[in-house]
């Protein structure tokens, strides 16, 4: 997927980061503003990071800046009511966004193999972490 891919007529919220600022540009179930229309891959400014979540659509897009490239993921059918005992809450004090707390959706599964460590047993690990906004 590529940040092109993500609809700009939804509302988000989330954040933004670009290369040129020293903060993000935080979303409060706002549309992405039409100057963010003009960032494509390989230009500057670019998205160092970035994590948007629609509560409406309930998708949640995730934007890293990896060697050059842009890594996207899409996440569908996400609600932060999804916790359970395979999926953990986790909350995360974030960094120049008024002291907001980032939601995100910690998903454990067991791993193929068991572990000679965990007496045989399939021992857990994370296999992704979704981002579900801001802790209200």
């Amino acid at each position: 997927m590529t940040i092109s891919e993500i609809p700009l007529n939804k509302e988000y919220e989330g954040y933004l980061w670009l290369s040129n600022s020293v903060m993000p540009i935080v979303f409060d179930n706002q549309t992405i503003d039409m100057e963010l229309k003009e960032l494509k891959e390989g230009m500057m400014p670019f998205i160092v990071e970035g994590q948007l979540y629609s509560q409406t659509e309930k998708i949640s897009y995730s934007i890293k800046y990896v060697d050059g490239r842009h890594i996207v993921s899409k996440y569908e059918k996400v609600r932060i009511d999804d916790a359970n005992d395979d999926i953990e809450l986790k909350t995360y004090l974030s960094n120049r966004m008024d002291d907001r707390e980032l939601c995100f959706l910690r998903y454990w599964e067991p791993t193929e193999e068991g572990d000679e460590n965990c007496e045989g047993m399939k021992p857990l690990v994370i296999t992704k972490n979704v981002f579900v906004g801001f802790k209200k």
